[in-house]
């Protein structure tokens, strides 16, 4: 009996500090099932709306409540792997080479097309400070999980869509995530199939190589005056998630065996990592340390966004879309 007591002691006191019961979900968005499309990414276009982009150019757009709605239904024929909101307009990245530009105003759009980028997806764009887009991808299959010779690539253009201009191309990394720093610097991830290299530009085409990760570099996200990044060791992105600092020369490159972690957010204040197997977890961002969280999603997680105080939107496969709250982060 007093064996069957300790072993319950112990068995609590290792899971308090491996699992926090604080995220509960608020709202399922969408029935999603393993066979529907999937939500690639999410994004903020005003403080009530959000839209939700994925497989097979599915869109919607969604308040803080979750009210859910299909938007420009049938009029993208490709997968949504990016969507960026800049001023009066949206923005939508394809695997098709294209970019969707949606003015909020008048409710009109324009596809373009690349014949620069055939057989090309754009994986990621954003908008710099001086108003230019600047986008990268790289073979289209890449993004699907086939092995093909990357091909991978850095462009800029204009908001018009014109004026198209490779900013830096290599035939053996693909390039998956872009970020401008506040002193106007971009960093860009490369992955040549075992490391990722981090480049640095100061101007579109003076690119230098100024880090290295061990895995795939899957996505960057600026914490205070430091950049994390989120990605996966191996192929295995089941079970080797990685995590950490850019240009943290003397900190641990984070695993996270729970799944390769796809994307993360800042929650009033603590950065919040998702993962392929449907983990929410919370990083420490001065040991780096993670906790999971208690809410589970049974479909893979590919982005989070913030959406409240305390409250945050996560989608994935199967059109898998939730609300959830953390109620250890006090609502302020």
């Amino acid at each position: 009996m007093l064996i069957r007591l300790l072993t319950y002691i112990v068995v609590c006191f290792f899971w308090q500090f491996s699992v926090s019961g604080q995220t509960t979900l608020i709202k399922n968005l969408t029935p999603g099932y393993a066979q529907d499309s999937s939500f690639y990414d999410v994004a903020k276009i005003n403080d009530n709306e959000y839209w939700i982009g994925g497989e097979f150019g599915i869109l919607y757009k969604t308040d803080t409540l979750g009210n859910l709605n299909s938007i420009l239904k049938d009029k993208i024929d490709a997968s949504i792997l990016k969507i960026q909101h800049a001023n009066n307009y949206v923005f939508i990245a394809t695997d098709k080479s294209q970019i969707v530009k949606y003015d909020l105003q008048n409710h009109e759009y324009v596809i373009k097309s690349f014949p620069q980028l055939e057989n090309k997806c754009i994986y990621d764009l954003i908008v710099c400070k001086d108003g230019t887009l600047m986008i990268c991808g790289g073979k289209t299959d890449i993004s699907k999980s086939k092995l093909r010779v990357p091909r991978g690539f850095i462009a800029t253009l204009d908001t018009s869509l014109t004026n198209f201009e490779f900013s830096w191309t290599c035939y053996r990394k693909f390039v998956w995530s872009l970020i401008q720093l506040d002193n106007g610097d971009i960093l860009a991830s490369c992955f040549d199939g075992l490391t990722s290299s981090i480049l640095v530009s100061d101007t579109p085409k003076a690119w230098k190589r100024k880090d290295r990760v061990f895995g795939l570099v899957h996505e960057f996200y600026k914490v205070d005056n430091e950049v994390w990044y989120s990605g996966t060791q191996t192929f295995n992105v089941s079970k080797n998630g990685i995590y950490g600092k850019v240009f943290d020369n003397k900190g641990p490159l984070h695993t996270f065996k729970e799944g390769s972690v796809w994307a993360l957010t800042i929650i009033n204040g603590t950065l919040i990592g998702v993962t392929q197997t449907g983990e929410i977890f919370e990083v420490d961002t001065q040991t780096g340390l993670a906790r999971l969280k208690s809410f589970k999603s049974e479909e893979s997680i590919y982005d989070c966004i913030q959406v409240g105080k305390n409250k945050m939107i996560i989608v994935g496969h199967g059109k898998s879309a939730y609300i959830v709250k953390t109620h250890d982060i006090q609502e302020i």
